[in-house]
């Protein structure tokens, strides 16, 4: 199991707020299709972006040519993500 579970201090993650460019060169960096998005602190995650979602509306998004523009919560931008309740990872 210790394959399949990144520690916390590995994570990286997005904050509900970060510019999308940010956001996208985290992507590129981190090297993942999906990111936990937090809002406080990384243990209060509320959502998983997906990089092509981020990019679709980076790209819709006719704000050029700054871009600009910040990840929100909205239910439109981002996933739901997989809970396991507490007491069920060994």
């Amino acid at each position: 199991m210790s394959g399949v579970i990144t520690p916390r201090s590995e994570i990286i993650a997005v904050k509900v707020g970060m510019m999308r460019t940010e956001v996208i060169q985290t992507f590129v960096q981190a090297g993942h299709s999906r990111l936990p998005l937090y809002e406080d602190s990384q243990e209060t995650i509320v959502g998983v972006l997906h990089a092509k979602d981020v990019l679709q509306t980076f790209l819709a998004d006719h704000t050029y040519p700054g871009f600009g523009g910040v990840i929100t919560s909205s239910p439109n931008a981002v996933n739901s993500p997989l809970v396991k309740p507490t007491g069920m990872c060994s």
